[in-house]
C-alpha cells in the first residue's frame, strides 16, 4: 500500500539516519515485530527495555510510511468525544481510555530522557474548538464529563477565545498536549532498541504466517525465514489487507507546513482542533511555521490523492486565514492514509485469525499516544503479566 504522497516536512529537516539492511539469512528469536513505523519502534523499545529477544522487520525503511505523514500532534483526546464514547463503551471504560492517554505525556518525558534526544518534543495545551458558535452546549456537556474523569481543563466562552486567540467560538482548553518530530523519534527509538539487542531489518516483506502449537514461522518475499515464539503486528493501515475483520475506515488526510510566518499572530501557542468531522487541526512547527491538516476524503488510489494535494493545501491555507487573518504559503505539502475505528479506540491484543500473534494498531488522531499504550500492554502480555487495561482495546469489544 502506498501510504503517503507529496513532500512531508520531516524529509526537509536534514536528519540523516543510516538505512537498515534487508534480512539475508534465517533467524530465530523470541518475538518478531512486523512494522517499522512509530508503533513498531515503541514496541521494540519496550521489549528491549524488558530484555525480550526480538527482531523487527520493516517492509520499507523504518519511519518512511504513515509515520512520515504524521504532523506529530500528541493528544489525550480521542476522535470520539468522551460524551459519545460513554454511550459506546460505558462510563468506566470511557473514562479509563481518556485517563490512559493523559498519562502518556509523563511517560514520553521519561522515554526521551533515556534516548537523550528531545526529538522536537514540547508540551503545550490543547484547544478543542467548536466548529460553529451553536455547539457551546455540547462542549459544556463534554467539559463536565472530562472534569468528572479528572482531566484538567477549562471552558472558554466566545469572549474568552476572542481575547486570547483572536477568533470567536467556544472551546475547551486542556492542560495536557504535546508535539514532536515523529520521524526523528522513530529513528531514535530504534537506535536505542538496537543498543539493547533488538535486530532491525528493512525492505523485508513477510508473505506467509505459519503457526504451530508453540512457534511461528514467517516467510519473507526474498526467501529468508524467521522462527519465533510470538509475533507483534505493528502494521498500521496495511493491516486491513490481511485481517478478516472490518475494524477501520480508511481515509486520505492532507497536511502542510507553511513557510516561516513573520507577521505577529494574536494567539496562544497550543494544539488546535475542532468538533467538525472531518476536523481541521493545527500545531506550530520550527521557526514559527504553521503545520495544519484536515480536508479528509474517502480512501482512494494514490494517483488521485496526489492530484488533490494542491487544492487541499489551498483550502487549508484558507482555513488558517479565516482564523487568524494572515496569508500563509506552504513550504511542503503532503497526504497520507488515516483510519478511524467505530468507537475511536485502538485495537490491541490477540486475534483468533493469527495464533500466537498480538496486534498493536494505534488508529485515530491520537495514534502515537495509543501506540505507547499498546507497547506497554504487549510487553506485559509477553512477560506473562496481567494488564487490566488490555480488555479495553480487544478485538472482541
Amino acid at each position: 500500500m502506498d501510504l503517503r504522497s507529496g513532500r512531508p516536512f520531516w524529509l526537509l529537516q536534514g536528519d540523516e539516519f543510516a538505512p537498515y539492511s534487508q534480512l539475508d539469512r534465517d533467524k530465530s528469536c523470541d518475538v518478531a515485530i512486523l512494522g517499522g513505523g512509530i508503533t513498531g519502534a515503541l514496541v521494540a523499545y519496550h521489549l528491549a527495555e524488558a530484555g525480550i529477544s526480538a527482531v523487527l522487520l520493516a517492509r520499507r525503511q523504518p519511519g518512511r510510511g504513515s509515520t512520515m505523514a504524521s504532523t506529530g500532534l500528541l493528544q489525550y483526546e480521542l476522535d470520539t468525544p468522551l460524551c459519545e464514547l460513554i454511550k459506546l463503551v460505558g462510563k468506566k471504560n470511557a473514562f479509563r481510555s481518556y485517563q490512559l492517554c493523559v498519562g502518556t505525556f509523563d511517560k514520553f518525558e521519561r522515554l526521551l530522557a533515556d534516548i537523550r534526544d528531545r526529538c522536537g518534543f514540547e508540551r503545550c495545551p490543547s484547544l478543542y474548538l467548536a466548529s460553529n458558535p451553536s455547539e457551546g452546549r455540547q462542549l459544556k456537556e463534554e467539559f463536565e464529563f472530562r472534569r468528572e474523569a479528572g482531566i484538567e481543563l477549562v471552558f472558554l466562552s466566545e469572549s474568552d477565545i476572542k481575547r486570547r486567540f483572536g477568533f470567536s467560538r467556544p472551546a475547551l482548553l486542556s492542560r495536557d498536549g504535546a508535539q514532536v518530530d515523529p520521524y526523528r523519534l522513530n529513528q531514535r527509538l530504534l537506535e536505542r532498541s538496537m543498543q539493547r539487542g533488538i535486530e532491525i531489518f528493512a525492505q523485508t516483506h513477510v508473505t506467509q504466517y505459519l503457526p504451530t502449537t508453540d512457534r511461528v514461522r514467517l516467510l519473507t518475499e526474498h526467501g529468508p525465514t524467521i522462527t519465533c515464539r510470538r509475533v507483534v503486528f505493528a502494521t498500521g493501515y496495511e493491516t486491513p489487507q490481511f485481517l478478516d475483520q472490518d475494524i477501520v475506515t480508511l481515509k486520505n488526510t492532507f497536511a502542510l507546513a507553511s513557510l516561516p510566518i513573520h507577521q505577529p499572530i494574536k494567539t496562544e501557542k497550543c494544539l488546535i482542533w475542532e468538533t467538525a468531522r472531518p476536523y481541521f487541526y493545527l500545531r506550530w512547527g520550527p521557526d514559527n511555521r504553521a503545520m495544519i491538516g484536515g480536508e479528509d476524503e474517502p480512501y482512494a488510489d494514490p494517483q488521485k490523492r496526489d492530484q488533490l494535494i494542491p487544492a487541499k493545501s489551498a483550502a487549508l491555507c484558507g482555513r488558517f486565514r479565516e482564523m487568524f487573518g494572515i496569508e500563509i504559503a506552504p513550504e511542503s505539502a503532503w497526504a497520507g492514509v488515516f483510519g478511524e475505528t467505530k468507537d475511536g479506540l485502538p485495537y490491541i491484543g490477540p486475534h483468533q485469525q493469527f495464533p500466537l500473534g498480538l496486534f498493536a494498531l494505534g488508529y485515530g488522531g491520537n495514534g502515537i499516544t495509543f501506540s505507547l499504550i499498546a507497547a506497554e500492554i504487549i510487553r506485559d502480555a509477553l512477560l506473562g503479566r496481567s494488564n487490566p487495561d488490555a480488555q479495553l482495546f480487544g478485538f472482541d469489544r
